[in-house]
């Protein structure tokens, strides 16, 4: 095949290309905005048809948790983990599950709330954080002596307590008593530690 053939060949091929983008039957693959006429600058062919990406059929959620608890999807049919992906323009409905000796204090991110269900609109990529806290509980100390005159139980450190702090108790007998043992372990052991 000559040169001049196989060049008018090409010519021809292009132009049927050049034809079918500008007559909407074939699209370029992955392009956007890409016009016939920036393909065949030579050819005179001035067809301005551009070419967008579709919509994402789905979008990612990103949860991530601070403290003790969890995140679950809440459904109508009770809660599922989560998933990575939902469709796109889906209503995801979430819910905070705090840990025991926790509770929820705040959703952060894309949306912020204190309820402990939120939902998501899934209309891009969504983050949300759920913030949890330790519940701190107070402790007390009850303490008292058998007889009421034969002695004091001396506490250390002084109040106010909460649970899991360790304390000393002390038995002090007054004169011509004696410390026998207390009363919830029968322990004669003077001090003890108790952890409340």
């Amino acid at each position: 095949m000559s040169s001049r053939s196989w060049l008018l060949a090409l010519r021809v091929a292009v132009l049927a290309l050049a034809c079918l983008l500008a007559i909407g039957l074939l699209a370029p693959v992955g392009c956007t905005g890409v016009t016939t006429s920036a393909l065949l600058p030579d050819m005179g062919m001035q067809n301005e048809t551009s070419y967008t990406q579709p919509e994402p059929e789905s979008y990612a959620l990103n949860v991530t948790v601070v403290g003790p608890g969890s995140v679950v999807e809440q459904t109508s049919y009770g809660t599922r983990a989560l998933q990575d992906t939902y469709d796109a323009w889906e209503n995801v409905r979430l819910r905070a599950e705090p840990d025991e000796d926790a509770r929820f204090v705040r959703w952060e991110g894309d949306y912020g709330d204190t309820d402990e269900y939120l939902w998501v609109y899934m209309n891009g990529v969504q983050t949300v954080r759920a913030i949890f806290e330790v519940v701190i509980r107070e402790a007390d100390v009850s303490t008292w002596v058998d007889p009421d005159e034969s002695g004091a139980i001396s506490v250390a450190p002084a109040p106010p307590y909460t649970e899991g702090t360790t304390v000393t108790l002390t038995a002090r007998p007054e004169v011509n008593w004696r410390f026998r043992h207390w009363n919830h372990n029968e322990s004669s052991a003077n001090p003890i530690t108790v952890v409340l």
